[in-house]
């Protein structure tokens, strides 16, 4: 079963519009030399929900694809922020893929590389074993002990702010340990973290405010998780 199998295209707008002012009022200002998270971005994306409210009521017909969604909900956000941020067809069809896939796809083409994979392996299975506060502070102290360059860290912080504000938005995705439909909330987590991780890897801007925020939302647009994952109150 692919990753889209799971989505419902009205959480798809939900998700995208999500992200456009997660890093969209801040920048990241990191010390190479004193590396620390930074995140000013969720802390931006939590105080901007009223225009996040305004961009969720476009609605798809079912029979539009994940990467003409993917597309279109980019080039709204081009206008939105001043970029013009493009993907390739692949990029926009990752949603279509399964965690493994995605993963595999993004190391072949140099998104990710190993370590990468072994620090999202390592987050997923923190979610599974204990919760997702645990899950990011070790993946906090993991990446602080490693060498790194200013744009490696950068990359990761940008993952960290990612996974840190879909938490927050739609917290039981992450709650696996709670979770009734263990299995399915393992698939749509793990395609999650793996989708993040792609679109950090893919981001060659991510010091540029706007530019990080239209990287963000891609990838929050194809998280299309809600419906299908998160099960009714």
């Amino acid at each position: 079963m692919n990753i889209f199998k799971f989505f419902r295209k009205s959480s798809f707008i939900i998700f995208s519009s999500m992200l456009i002012f997660i890093v969209s009022c801040t920048q990241y200002d990191l010390n190479s030399s004193n590396q620390s998270f930074d995140y000013s971005s969720h802390i931006s994306f939590i105080s901007n929900k009223s225009i996040i409210n305004s961009l969720i009521s476009t609605k798809y017909s079912k029979s539009i694809s994940t990467k003409e969604i993917s597309q279109d909900i980019l080039n709204k956000v081009n206008i939105e922020l001043g970029t013009n941020i493009a993907y390739s067809d692949l990029a926009l069809d990752l949603a279509d893929f399964k965690r493994d896939e995605i993963l595999s796809i993004s190391l072949e083409l140099g998104w990710v590389n190993q370590r990468d994979i072994d620090l999202n392996n390592i987050f997923l299975n923190d979610l599974q074993t204990h919760n997702f506060d645990y899950a990011l502070d070790n993946f906090e102290n993991a990446v602080l002990n490693l060498e790194l360059t200013k744009d490696e860290f950068e990359k990761l912080n940008f993952f960290a702010n990612l996974v840190k504000s879909i938490n927050y938005q739609y917290p039981d995705l992450f709650d696996l340990q709670n979770s009734q439909q263990a299995r399915g909330f393992w698939a749509c987590a793990g395609a999650t973290l793996a989708l993040a991780a792609a679109t950090a890897g893919l981001s060659s801007c991510l010091t540029v405010v706007a530019c990080a925020g239209a990287f963000l939302l891609h990838v929050v647009a194809m998280t299309n998780f809600a419906d299908k994952c998160i099960p009714k109150k």
